[in-house]
């Protein structure tokens, strides 16, 4: 099964918003780039700022980009991926710390890049805070669902299944480290009205302190209380959507949660 190892958003001024999640979520510089790009990691994910320039091949927007897999075989996937669709286009990419090396659309028109090599961050997370989530907004739940388990290997999970029965549109999919939610697009559960690549999710040791902390430099505000996952969600400096969760935690894989310490965590 692939996983998802690697984040990538486009900014203005990606010494800021490094800092801020340098500061508050303990993430550490990885790599910077010629360009003036940083990556940052919780030590398992990339998380790769772009300096948005006028050299970028397609026109960005600041904000949550793609995301990116590791995979043990790049000709397999790339196989699968033209399956799948034989319209999608593959493109190699740089490689390095701050790219993964080689590219494919999903249906939603997503970059995802992939690497063989873990994008430069070697080992399992185990420290606090760390991501363990990520969420699209997309008008066809199902058909992104289909293709990142048939092209990638991730599985849908029994949160998913629960939504699917009671007529619910949103989907959540697993890779043993990560749950990745697929919510409808428009908005219909109170997403914020952000299309593609919607929000990420870090789980935290003491969710109280991290708000504490935080609070001086950000709104924090509860997510509603009958949502599966995440107790708080906050906008960065550069308005990307990021959820906070201790207790609640995340599934992602089936019977397998992840929650913070002190919460019947798995560490």
């Amino acid at each position: 099964m692939a996983k998802i190892r690697y984040i990538a958003l486009m900014t203005k001024d990606p010494e800021n918003l490094a800092g801020f999640y340098k500061e508050y979520l303990g993430m550490e510089e990885l790599a910077r780039s010629s360009q003036g790009d940083i990556s940052l990691t919780d030590s398992f994910y990339n998380v790769t700022l772009f300096r948005i320039h006028d050299e970028h091949r397609e026109k960005v927007e600041p904000g949550l980009h793609h995301l990116g897999f590791e995979v043990d075989d790049l000709e397999a996937v790339k196989t699968r991926a033209k399956e799948f669709c034989p319209t999608r286009e593959v493109t190699e990419e740089l490689g390095g710390p701050c790219y993964g090396e080689l590219r494919i659309t999903d249906p939603n028109g997503i970059p995802v890049t992939l690497s063989e090599n873990g994008f430069g961050v070697e080992g399992e997370c185990r420290r606090f805070p760390r991501i363990r989530h990520v969420a699209f907004a997309t008008p066809d739940p199902d058909m992104t669902l289909q293709s990142y388990t048939q092209v990638l290997g991730l599985q849908e999970l029994p949160t998913s299944l629960e939504f699917l029965n009671r007529g619910e549109p949103n989907r959540f999919a697993g890779d043993g480290e990560t749950n990745f939610a697929m919510h409808p697009f428009p908005p219909g559960c109170g997403q914020d009205p952000r299309p593609g690549f919607n929000h990420i999710g870090f789980l935290v040791p003491n969710i109280e302190t991290v708000v504490n902390q935080m609070s001086r430099a950000v709104k924090i505000a509860p997510r509603p209380a009958d949502r599966p996952y995440a107790e708080l969600r906050f906008k960065d400096p550069e308005r990307n959507a990021v959820d906070l969760s201790q207790s609640k935690g995340w599934e992602v894989a089936s019977g397998k949660w992840e929650r913070g310490v002190g919460a019947g965590a798995i560490v």
